[in-house]
């Protein structure tokens, strides 16, 4: 079975506080888009002339490692977001970012600190805590993870990856039972994603139900699920 590594993406514009006036907002955003989409080298040249104007906007700073980073530069992106976060030290969007970066990177400590900086200034962000429980899968910490995905879902019930990376945790310690709820939650929130079908398939298969198995293994493939010979095999 596969949990969902997948990060939520990295934020350009935030509404978070960040110290700076409106003015400078709209001016920024007014050039950014008159920048083609995915003209980087023109968007560097744009947030770059906003901080030698304003050397203080942390906007400017968050969006142009961003560019850095699509253009695979992502040690110059932290550079830009450790200032980010050193002329505005409450910009959540500039840690979360940097947060994902440094997991990239596999620079797990620094990321994992950059989300629990994130859920010290706000408590109830539930994606800090899911993308902890992802860094902690990677660093085959099971029981850490399952208990950062848990914490995710108590906040919001909306994360159908942390039911599906959840699903999978208790599947390994076979509970199947307590495995196929979690499948059956992350479907419900989203029931175009093959692997949820896929992984809960799999737990039928553990618990004898073949025809559910079976039914979801083709609901998976009717999805786009790549082949599996365990079930391919149970199921023709």
């Amino acid at each position: 079975m596969k949990i969902i590594y997948v990060f939520f993406f990295l934020s350009y514009f935030s509404s978070s506080s960040f110290g700076q006036t409106k003015d400078i907002y709209k001016e920024l955003k007014g050039s950014v888009n008159k920048a083609q989409v995915k003209d980087y080298d023109n968007m560097i040249k744009l947030y770059s002339e906003a901080i030698e104007k304003y050397p203080n906007h942390a906007l400017s700073y968050n969006n142009r490692a961003i560019v850095k980073y699509h253009l695979k530069k992502k040690e110059g992106a932290i550079v830009d977001l450790n200032k980010a976060v050193e002329v505005s030290p409450y910009y959540l969007d500039a840690y979360y970012n940097r947060g994902v970066i440094n997991c990239e990177l596999k620079q797990y400590k620094s990321a994992i600190e950059d989300f629990k900086k994130i859920i010290s200034l706000d408590s109830s962000n539930a994606v800090s805590y899911y993308n902890i429980g992802v860094i902690r899968y990677k660093q085959e910490n099971y029981d850490l993870a399952l208990q950062q995905f848990t914490t995710a879902i108590e906040i919001s019930k909306k994360l159908d990856r942390a039911y599906n990376n959840r699903g999978v945790l208790l599947s390994n310690k076979e509970k199947y039972n307590d495995a196929l709820d979690q499948f059956s939650s992350a479907i419900a929130l989203d029931d175009k994603e093959a692997l949820y079908f896929k992984n809960r398939a799999k737990v039928y298969l553990k618990l004898s139900d073949r025809e559910n198995a079976c039914a979801d293994w083709q609901k998976a493939l009717e999805l786009g699920a790549s082949e599996d010979e365990s079930l391919s095999k149970r199921c023709k």
